[in-house]
């Protein structure tokens, strides 16, 4: 992982991962995610982060998901084909 991706012990936060599964859940749910789409979402973040893919967990991508999402720039009940 590139240098200015990790967190020092020292200041690191550790969250379980049910407790911030449950979070990322209501909040994909808070910006019209449907239930079970933002149970995937949330799986998928939590997964990343639990496997050391940070940059690709809750605490980097989330935030511009939910800021697209909130926007309108993110459909999040796109009726797929």
């Amino acid at each position: 992982m590139l240098k200015h991706f990790l967190v020092p012990d020292d200041i690191a936060v550790r969250v379980k991962p049910e407790p911030l599964r449950d979070t990322v859940r209501q909040m994909f749910m808070k910006v019209g995610v449907p239930e079970r789409d933002a149970a995937w979402g949330a799986e998928v973040l939590v997964y990343a982060d639990v496997r050391g893919a940070d940059t690709h967990g809750v605490s980097n991508p989330l935030r511009g998901y939910i800021r697209g999402l909130s926007s309108g720039q993110i459909n999040p009940r796109p009726h797929w084909k």
